[in-house]
């Protein structure tokens, strides 16, 4: 048995990146128009720096029951759900919520507001709204990634609030 595990811990195991797919939707961005000048550069802001993660492709932010920025590749639905089991749940926790395999979850229905073929999404909440992202790929973000959305929503929450 010492002998199995002694060449287990020496074999070099590389981990796979999952295949990125190219996700199907119009690209685009808008603000909203209610917005004041200072929070729609607040959201942009936002927006901009959630994007510079690699694999996010897609950023919707919601706030005060509505959704007020909508960037990248974008889904079907202008608006987010925010009665649908999963982001309701999630802004009630105030807890992100993290589906790496998108298209195993079966509530996938509630993220009509994310491209359709969407590998993995994150909703990330903050004071009065949240922060929904789409990636390209299963598994797509690192801790360090939702750590770094976690910041940028909790300034974004500050910001706006």
């Amino acid at each position: 048995m010492g002998l199995i595990l002694d060449g287990l811990s020496q074999v070099d195991v590389e981990t796979r990146e999952s295949e990125v797919v190219q996700l199907r939707g119009e690209r685009g961005r808008g603000v909203s128009s209610s917005l004041s000048d200072g929070d729609a550069s607040a959201a942009r802001w936002a927006a901009r720096a959630i994007r510079t993660i690699e694999s996010v492709k897609t950023v919707v932010l919601y706030y005060n029951d509505k959704t007020i920025l909508r960037e990248g590749i974008l889904g079907a639905s202008r608006d987010v759900d925010a009665a649908s089991p999963t982001f309701s749940a999630a802004l009630r926790a105030s807890v992100e919520t993290y589906a790496p395999d998108l298209q195993a979850v079966p509530a996938r229905v509630d993220f009509g507001c994310l491209p359709k073929n969407a590998q993995s999404a994150l909703i990330q909440p903050f004071s009065g709204g949240c922060v929904a992202v789409a990636c390209d790929r299963k598994r797509a973000l690192s801790p360090r990634d939702v750590a770094k959305i976690r910041v940028v929503a909790r300034r974004l929450g500050e910001r706006l609030s």
